[in-house]
């Protein structure tokens, strides 16, 4: 072996033993960098007319298995609609207020403990019901009761905007990481052709698929070019040799009857890609929750809210109508005792018919029965021809 043989296994075994000292630096300095995975500078000998003649490094690769990726992929979709629904169902408990007692005291903002102040109003005033003063306080917690509810069911309305409102935001965030993942794409195949390392941008790519997952559940996988391709989960295209944004226009104004329906142009809009709707088929990720929240778990609460605030007046008017005829009886009904000689005391204007059947005094006196029992149909009317 000659010296410049020598020389040159030499140097190439130290430019190797440089690229992996760059490369542990690299892994060292990075440990705590989010979406970067460990490098490994591969090595391979070199060989020449059946000779070796050092050591050549190939290029340099990300340490990632793919199984665990996609359980990675699909946890963060699952995360991402975890804490949506956490931040969402927080402030609902908010509207709610919050519970506190001391013994008998009722401190709290709730619904229960405002409930509770007008149950404790009432009873004083069925005690002393002449008080004025207890009368002014039934009437404030009646109304501190009817203006919570109001409060309660405009914050859960407002609730919905806001989810909706995020869907729109958050389709904003989707179609970004799906343009970066198809700009990432083309830089990918780009350096792989020129035999340059595709580790970092790999890492890039994929931190993007994960924020993606974290917004919607997709589907992927890497094509034999290199390109990562993405689908919803039933198979329509968001990335392929292109990105296929999503489209999506929040509503104007949300109202307890504004709702979601398939292929209606009232109500919130669907989330479409090449004008088809796939709200349907966004099943995790922070925007399933938003659906979720929006159409199903935030108009349960209204709908929990109206129940108690009917049954709430239904409970109140039966005790305040105790006594009266509301609602109206279907018929009245009575006994009294006449005689021939108790006299007829009425006042008004007698019409000027002609009783063509029976004496006066007789039909005097069959008025007077009919009106003393409450029942009319037993005497003969004024001005009647019946026999």
């Amino acid at each position: 072996m000659s010296l410049d043989i020598a020389r040159s296994i030499a140097f190439s075994g130290l430019s190797a033993t440089q690229v992996q000292i760059s490369v542990a630096s690299a892994n060292i300095s990075n440990a705590d960098t989010k979406g970067y995975t460990q490098k490994t500078a591969n090595q391979v000998s070199s060989v020449t007319g059946g000779v070796g003649t050092g050591v050549t490094v190939t290029g340099i690769s990300s340490t990632v298995d793919k199984l665990l990726l996609k359980s990675l992929v699909a946890a963060t979709s699952d995360l991402g609609a975890a804490d949506t629904n956490n931040a969402y169902l927080t402030e609902l408990e908010q509207l709610y207020g919050s519970t506190s007692s001391a013994g008998s005291a009722t401190t709290g903002t709730s619904l229960a403990n405002t409930l509770a102040a007008l149950e404790t109003a009432l009873s004083s005033l069925a005690s002393t019901p002449s008080s004025a003063s207890l009368q002014s306080n039934a009437i404030s917690a009646l109304n501190a009761v009817t203006a919570q509810l109001q409060q309660t069911s405009s914050g859960i309305q407002k609730l919905r905007g806001n989810a909706d409102q995020d869907i729109a935001s958050s389709v904003s965030d989707i179609n970004s990481d799906l343009q970066q993942i198809s700009g990432l794409n083309a830089q990918i195949k780009q350096e792989a052709a020129a035999g340059q390392s595709t580790a970092d941008l790999e890492d890039q790519r994929n931190s993007a698929l994960q924020d993606l997952s974290s917004m919607m559940n997709v589907s992927y996988f890497t094509a034999s070019n290199g390109d990562l391709q993405i689908y919803t989960g039933s198979g329509q295209a968001l990335v392929d040799s292109t990105a296929h944004p999503l489209s999506y226009t929040a509503a104007a104004n949300v109202t307890a009857s504004t709702i979601y329906s398939a292929g209606s142009s009232s109500g919130f809009s669907g989330i479409t890609v090449n004008g088809v709707d796939i709200t349907s088929q966004i099943s995790s990720g922070k925007v399933s929750a938003l659906i979720t929240l929006r159409d199903q778990t935030l108009p349960a609460a209204q709908s929990q809210l109206d129940e108690l605030a009917q049954q709430l007046a239904s409970s109140v008017n039966a005790v305040s109508n105790q006594g009266t005829s509301v609602p109206p009886p279907t018929s009245l009904t009575g006994t009294a005792a006449v005689s021939s000689s108790t006299p007829l005391s009425a006042t008004g204007t007698v019409q000027p018919e002609t009783w063509t059947h029976g004496s006066a005094a007789q039909r005097a006196q069959s008025f007077k029965r009919g009106y003393a029992s409450g029942s009319l149909k037993d005497c003969d009317t004024f001005g009647s021809n019946k026999p």
